[in-house]
This record gives structure tokens, sequence and C-alpha cells, in this order.
């Protein structure tokens, strides 16, 4: 196997280094850019993300392409505006295959479809 090993970075100019886990452990391993277009979820783009589940309004589950070690990872997830009101998008951990994310609308008579949302997630993969 091939590849680079290294024990930490250095800045060519200031001279400032950094461990290599940082960026290794550091990393997003997996992330997606999502749309909604009449109440259906699509991908615009990701790593690491085979599919999407709509679970219902507001409810989606992102299928991973490479599971995670375990289900201790971090999810990190973003929201949307809408025309007068905000959308709140929380990841809850499912599995190492699964993570479901609920987007919640700050305005109740709003549709908590958002049209468009973001997700990443730090983690070991398996």
């Amino acid at each position: 196997m091939t590849g680079i090993n290294t024990y930490n970075f250095t800045d060519a100019e200031t001279g400032k280094s950094i461990d290599a886990s940082y960026v290794t452990d550091g990393t997003a391993k997996a992330w997606a850019s999502v749309i909604v277009s009449g109440g259906t979820p699509t991908i615009n783009d990701s790593l690491n993300m085979s599919s999407l589940t709509d679970d219902g309004a507001g409810l989606t589950d992102y299928n991973y392409t490479s599971n995670f070690a375990d289900a201790n990872y971090n999810p990190l997830s973003a929201g949307g505006l809408g025309t007068n009101y905000l959308f709140l998008a929380s990841g809850t951990k499912a599995t190492n295959q699964v993570l479901m994310v609920s987007v919640n609308a700050s305005n109740a008579a709003e549709d908590n479809n958002t049209q468009s949302s973001g997700m990443s997630v730090l983690g070991d993969l398996a």
C-alpha cells in the first residue's frame, strides 16, 4: 500500500505545526446538501451518502455509503430559511449506518419540509 506517513503538518511561512491526528480526526467523514421539492428530499451534493429515506414531514434518514465504527459519532445539522421563518435541523444518532434528521419550523403555521438543509458528521469510519 502506498501513502503519506506524517506525524505533523508545518506551515512553511509561519512555522506553526499541528499534529496529524487533528486533521484525520477533525474532518467530516460524511456530509450532505439536501434539496426538498414537493416534500421529497433529494441529495444535491454529498460525501459518503448513499441515499435518503423520507420518513414524513421534516423527518429524513441519511444512509451512509461507508458505515461508522459505532454510533458514537457527532452529527452537525443545519436548516434553512423560509419566507418569514427559520428551519432548525437536528441530527439524532440512530445507528452506525443511518442518521435521522428532524427539521422543525420556527413558525408553527409552516410546513416542516424546508427547501434545503445540510448536515455533516465527525467520527471514525469502520
